[in-house]
C-alpha cells in the first residue's frame, strides 16, 4: 500500500497511510471534529484498532465527547 486509504465507519472518516515504521490511521469524528489516531505495522491491524478506537468513544457518555 503505497497511497493513503480512506472509509467511513460510523460516520467517523478513517483515513490510513503509510508511515514511519507500518500504518497510521486518522481517525476524523463527524460530531465533534476530534481527531483520533490508531497505528500498527499492518494496514489491515490499522483499520481494525480503528473501529475499536470509534466503537469505545460511542460508548462514552455524550458529555465526555463534547469539546
Amino acid at each position: 500500500m503505497s497511497a493513503g486509504l480512506t472509509t467511513t465507519y460510523f460516520g467517523h472518516r478513517i483515513r490510513i497511510e503509510p508511515f514511519e515504521w507500518g500504518y497510521l490511521a486518522q481517525i476524523v469524528d463527524p460530531n465533534s471534529g476530534r481527531r483520533l489516531v490508531a497505528a500498527s505495522r499492518s494496514p489491515m491491524r490499522a483499520l481494525e484498532d480503528a473501529f475499536d478506537v470509534i466503537d469505545s468513544t460511542l460508548k462514552e457518555p455524550a458529555a465526555a465527547r463534547a469539546p
